[in-house]
């Protein structure tokens, strides 16, 4: 990795950072609360999360009216870590290095 290179900039950019560590903060707490009610209303209505196979269910009022619907549906992925161990050489031949810009607080030099 080749070392920054510094670029002056004003304080009105520096605000906007400010504001985007904050945004992120408020979004990562948000995030935890959201996975936080869904697992408890999941749970609630009797799902289990060691069920690899769970029914799709919809929840009712009192009145038989339909609140909202739990859809279950299935991703396909792959276990990189098992690939990249179980076939290295395959592994390596097709992995990719794709720049991703990311802001964060520098270091204190």
């Amino acid at each position: 990795m080749t070392d920054p290179i510094p670029v002056g900039v004003d304080d009105r950019l520096a605000l906007r950072f400010a504001e985007l560590q904050s945004a992120k903060e408020s979004a990562a707490k948000w995030n935890a609360y959201v996975k936080s009610l869904t697992a408890s209303i999941l749970e609630d209505l009797g799902y289990d999360p060691g069920d690899d196979r769970p029914p799709s269910r919809v929840a009712q009022d009192a009145d038989g009216k339909p609140l909202f619907a739990v859809e279950v549906s299935y991703r396909k992925g792959f276990d990189k870590g098992s690939l990249a161990t179980k076939y290295p050489a395959v592994y390596a031949e097709f992995e990719t290095l794709t720049p991703v810009k990311s802001l964060k607080p520098a270091d204190p030099a």
